[in-house]
């Protein structure tokens, strides 16, 4: 048993919890930082339409991350399960299997991506205004997509072995690089959308070049050279994974949506101001799922061991920090309103910095039971039920807020669409709360079913 196994088996559960939460949350924090960053750069020094442009290609890319998270999450699980068995070979095959598949699946949506910008622009609601940006922005950032995804796969595997300070360290060395790439090309050089494009080749670079080394040594735990491609093994990540997959495609659903409904409704000012306050969910989000993700390999860990007392320690803390999170965040869009929408927009942008400023302050309820549903899919999905995580997700992040979105704007106008999310959140929070009692009554009475 290695000394990162070790913790997760016996470690004090506090000190466990920073040190595998709190990288985890770092490091999307990070990433959710540098999304903010960038789309302030591109809102102050360029402009709201290429803001808008570039939140109608956003979706593209989280396409790529939806199918890239279920491989990461199901390889993850299934990692952390085999390692808490001490089944090392079960391990390296799920780890090999998810890298194989990733590295294809995005490789291919990057060429399609690049030969079809234009189509795919149009296709995303682009109209000629906006349709000039949107393709060049796609064009060249998409070069990027196989390269960030393997670091995200990447570091999720440090993450399993017991190294989340490794995987942290990663995904803080590819954010730097894209935010100084960023304020270069953007500021210094005024590039626009092109530079920001270019910035994103930059960062995904710096994070695979110092991630993907560690996988050729035979010494690691994990090494691309013990394992084997499995295709049993990549169909159980994928519906393992499926759930996490789900929930990061019904959020670029959604957005697609709320693109269309705003540009129906308000035109370009209408998505800019959209852009803005989805971009500040972005940072809300990336603490609940770095959160959440940060604590999975111990739930993993500990559910193979059939450790009760330890999934439930896990667990307690976890939503403790999530709750007390939701209301931060809450509260700081209420009291810091003006700073935190100024951040995107120049003072020549009246117009969109009013309707994001009201738009915010409905939709940040939202932050109030987003982490604990987060956090509800996360444990189902830890212990290889993906069929309960998948519904709680789709629930969550598509089902509920699309009846929302078109009921309440109906009846409220502009004021209904942004508070769609917080409904759909609402909603979801009643199944979650009932599916997370039945499951941990019965692991409390020591039934830990396989599902993985």
């Amino acid at each position: 048993m290695s000394l990162g196994e070790r913790r997760l088996a016996e470690g004090a559960m506090l000190p466990l919890f920073v040190r595998f939460a709190v990288p985890g949350i770092m490091s999307l924090l990070f990433f959710g930082i540098q999304i903010l960053i960038n789309g302030a750069l591109i809102g102050n020094f360029v402009g709201a339409d290429a803001l808008a442009s570039m939140n109608l290609i956003l979706p593209v890319f989280g396409l790529t991350v939806s199918f890239c998270i279920v491989l990461n999450v199901g390889a993850q699980c299934i990692v952390g399960l085999r390692l808490g068995e001490r089944d090392y070979a079960g391990a390296n095959g799920a780890f090999f299997s998810g890298f194989v598949l990733t590295l294809a699946a995005t490789l291919s949506w990057a060429v399609f991506s690049y030969f079809f910008s234009v189509e795919v622009s149009r296709f995303m609601g682009a109209d000629e205004k906006l349709l000039s940006d949107c393709s060049v922005y796609l064009k060249i950032s998409a070069i990027s997509m196989p390269m960030t995804s393997l670091v995200f796969y990447l570091s999720g595997a440090f993450r399993a072995q017991g190294r989340p300070m490794f995987s942290f360290f990663i995904m803080v060395l590819m954010v730097v690089v894209h935010l100084v790439s960023d304020l270069f090309f953007i500021v210094y050089l005024k590039m626009g959308l092109v530079g920001a494009a270019y910035a994103t080749i930059f960062g995904g670079a710096a994070g695979l070049l110092f991630s993907l080394p560690t996988f050729f040594k035979r010494a690691s735990t994990l090494s691309l050279f013990k394992g084997g491609f499995s295709l049993k093994t990549s169909l159980m990540m994928l519906y393992n994974g499926s759930s996490e997959g789900m929930s990061e495609l019904t959020v670029n659903l959604m957005i697609i949506i709320f693109n269309y409904v705003m540009m129906k409704s308000l035109g370009s000012a209408g998505v800019a101001a959209f852009t803005a306050v989805n971009y500040l969910s972005f940072v809300a989000a990336a603490f609940f799922i770095g959160l959440t993700d940060g604590m999975r390999s111990i739930i993993s860990y500990n559910y193979g061991m059939k450790n009760s007392d330890r999934v439930f320690g896990a667990l307690k803390l976890a939503a403790a920090v999530v709750g007390l999170l939701g209301i931060a965040f809450w509260a700081f869009i209420f009291l810091f309103n003006d700073f935190a929408i100024g951040l995107f927009f120049s003072d020549k942008e009246a117009e969109v910095i009013a309707l994001a400023k009201g738009g915010a302050k409905i939709f940040s309820f939202a932050f109030l039971m987003q982490g604990l549903n987060i956090l509800a899919s996360a444990y189902f999905t830890a212990i290889g039920n993906a069929k309960i995580s998948l519904v709680i997700s789709f629930l969550k992040g598509f089902a509920f807020t699309v009846i929302a979105v078109f009921a309440l704007q109906y009846f409220f106008g502009v004021d209904g669409i942004w508070a769609a999310v917080p409904t759909g959140e609402f909603m979801t929070l009643f199944v979650s709360f009932t599916l997370m009692f039945k499951a941990l009554s019965s692991l409390k009475k020591g039934d830990f079913k396989q599902y993985a």
